[in-house]
């Protein structure tokens, strides 16, 4: 997960995830590796994904989140 907001980089792909959104075939994968799904999404749209996910995570964070803001 990125913790630094980038300026000029095109558009931002907001993505709240459960854990399998960075996880591979065998193994949890950096945020930022460019095979996985969310960063191949962002640079087809010419920017970049801020991901918000957890190792462990199911959906409840987000719609919890969403819930109550």
């Amino acid at each position: 997960m990125s913790t630094s907001p980038r300026t000029g980089s095109g558009p931002v792909l907001l993505v709240l995830a459960d854990s399998l959104a960075f996880h591979g075939p065998s193994r949890a994968e950096p945020a930022n590796e460019p095979r996985l799904w969310h960063n191949v999404a962002a640079a087809a749209l010419g920017g970049h994904a801020e991901l918000l996910a957890g190792y462990g995570w199911t959906d409840r964070p987000a719609r919890v989140a969403r819930a109550h803001p």
